[in-house]
């Protein structure tokens, strides 16, 4: 039933067996994302749904992109509806909702603590947003959606050297946009 909805938004023939494709091969690791924010089944399938709808609603500028890109942007998208669910329903506040997007593994209930780490998070997704999408990618699937280094390197079809470089690369340009951030807000 699902499948018609998606199908119905599309326009060739060519485009729907593209789509089911797709559909068919990523939807255990959107799911696997949506899971991950939301710990409840039926609130993570309707994230995935939602995705695949934006992803339909969409298709002609998905279609262009390389598979192993798309891999990774349908998890994106899978991830961010997965988000947009938590924030409609106010389960988590802002703060809360801050840990989730980091993955934080300190337990630490320190107030203080908590204050300097929500500030750190922030900062940390506003400087996450200036990379550029390939390195953004690679750092999302490793250290948000936790999957090794041989998982990313067959979603994006690339070898694990190649995704090793890049989470090193990502990391020293992260490091580099957060020591320029400090620089400015420090004048």
């Amino acid at each position: 039933m699902l499948m018609s909805i998606y199908l119905s938004a599309l326009d060739t023939e060519e485009e729907r067996c593209l789509f089911q494709t797709i559909y068919e091969q990523n939807t255990g690791m959107m799911y696997h994302a949506a899971i991950e924010i939301l710990h409840n089944s039926y609130e993570a399938e309707n994230a995935v749904h939602a995705a695949f709808l934006s992803i339909a609603e969409r298709f002609d500028v998905y279609k262009r992109k390389p598979r192993n890109q798309l891999d990774a942007i349908c998890v994106s998208i899978a991830k961010n509806k997965a988000l947009d669910t938590l924030r409609r329903q106010k389960h988590l506040t802002e703060s809360a909702l801050e840990e989730v997007l980091l993955v934080h593994q300190d337990t630490s209930h320190d107030p203080a603590m908590l204050m300097e780490r929500n500030d750190e998070s922030e900062q940390i997704r506003r400087i996450m947003d200036q990379l550029p999408e390939i390195l953004r990618i690679v750092l999302e699937l490793k250290y948000y959606c936790q999957y090794s280094n041989s998982e990313i390197a067959r979603i994006l079809g690339v070898s694990k050297k190649v995704v090793e470089m890049r989470l090193y690369r990502a990391k020293i340009k992260l490091r580099e946009l957060m020591k320029n951030e400090s620089k400015n807000d420090g004048t």
